[in-house]
């Protein structure tokens, strides 16, 4: 049996979200759509004689494109901020060989759940975090340094074996 206690912090949010948003490949997508604008935009300015008229709608989608990035940003930030203040206190975990039962404090209220490892898809690694997989969009976030006792290695290794073994 494993033991994490933690509370969960800003910096674990952020860490969460920009992992998440890379690893799920939007970012990248956008990324790649930017890049492939600005490869039709060089090529219908050769083919056209309107400068002006290709440089101001250039202008125009990376004005767009920057306030979508903007704010997708203040989201983030917003979202980070939100669920650090309610939802991130007194964090118990305990593994057992067949489910997960977690205790917490909500709004300094306390609440207790246990969930089988077959409610979770998949186990991510980050630099800092072990992030499990509900669905595409829903993680539950476990520190690297919260483990009470035991390798982390050993851990990530538990919990993949269980996942995968329950969802089989």
């Amino acid at each position: 049996m494993y033991e994490t206690r933690f509370d969960i912090t800003e910096n674990h949010y952020k860490e969460f979200l920009w992992s998440h948003f890379w690893h799920k490949q939007a970012l990248k997508y956008g990324v790649i759509f930017f890049l492939l604008m600005i490869l039709v935009y060089i090529i219908l300015l050769s083919e056209f004689s309107q400068f002006w008229i290709w440089i101001g709608m250039g202008l125009y989608a990376i004005l767009l494109i920057c306030v979508l990035f903007i704010t997708m940003l203040i989201k983030m930030h917003r979202v980070t901020k939100i669920a650090v203040r309610n939802y991130s206190k007194n964090i118990v975990m305990l593994y057992h060989q067949d489910t997960l039962e977690i205790s917490y404090d909500i709004k300094g209220m306390p609440a207790k759940s246990t969930s089988p490892y077959a409610a979770f898809k998949t186990v991510t690694v980050t630099k800092n975090l072990i992030l499990l997989y509900r669905s595409h969009n829903i993680a539950t976030l476990v520190p690297k340094n919260s483990l009470v006792q035991g390798n982390v290695d050993e851990f990530i290794t538990f919990l993949k074996e269980n996942i995968h073994r329950q969802n089989q």
